[in-house]
Formats: structure tokens, sequence, C-alpha cells
């Protein structure tokens, strides 16, 4: 069976993109500190807890998602022929 790259970026995207913004959310009003610092390493200091940070950081974990729910698809597709 073979997966489908694109299906499987956009909800790698869609769900990372979800998660961030749910920890930023809780983060924005003073809780979780500790998971988002521990995810703010992982992305090399780019999220911030601040309204800006409520729309860049999904959106910089979406594009990180998609290109991992891609490479996952493809090297699958690639392992099960």
């Amino acid at each position: 069976m073979k997966l489908n790259i694109k299906s499987w970026a956009l909800t790698f995207g869609i769900f990372w993109a979800l998660i961030i913004e749910w920890i930023t959310v809780v983060t924005f009003f003073g809780k979780a500190a500790i998971a988002f610092d521990v995810l703010n390493q992982f992305y090399l200091h780019l999220f911030c807890a601040t309204a800006s940070g409520l729309i860049l950081n999904p959106a910089i974990a979406f594009i990180d998602a998609s290109i991992f729910g891609a490479l996952f698809a493809w090297v699958y597709n690639r392992l099960a022929k």
C-alpha cells in the first residue's frame, strides 16, 4: 500500500501546528512555560509567547511538520516496494 505524500504532509502539518498553537496560547496566558521552553530550544528560539507568536509559531510548525510528513511518506513508499 502506498501513502499519498501530499496528504501525509498536510496531515502532519495541521496536527503539529494545532499542538504548537495550543501550547502558545496556554503559555501566553501564564501556564505551560516549561513545555514552551523545551519546544523553543528545539526550534532554535524562533518561537515567542506574544500576540504575533500566536500566528508565527503555528506557521513555522506547519512548514516543519509538512516537510517531515512528506519525507516520512516518501521513505515509507520507497521501503514498501
